[in-house]
């Protein structure tokens, strides 16, 4: 028996991705392609992604693998922040 995805699990899966994958919340925003206030509302419960964008979140690859650029790179030790 599977469990339905209640608009708290899906806030939940959110938040968990996020976080899984080391992101801040413009960050992960930014690589699902939506505003990091839209994200800010689907984490606190306040608005529901639809199918489509609940699945490009959840298929995100690991965080090496996005296209996001570090503000930051250490020359010494490649650390970016």
């Amino acid at each position: 028996m599977t469990t339905p995805l209640t608009p708290r699990l899906l806030r939940l899966a959110v938040i968990e991705k996020r976080k899984a994958l080391g992101l801040s919340q413009g960050q992960f925003a930014r690589a699902a392609g939506v505003s990091q206030p839209v994200m800010s509302r689907w984490e606190a419960g306040l608005v529901v992604p639809d199918v489509l964008e609940f699945s490009r979140l959840m298929s995100l690859p690991p965080t090496g693998k996005l296209a996001l650029k570090p503000k930051h790179v250490c020359p010494k030790c490649e650390f970016a922040w």
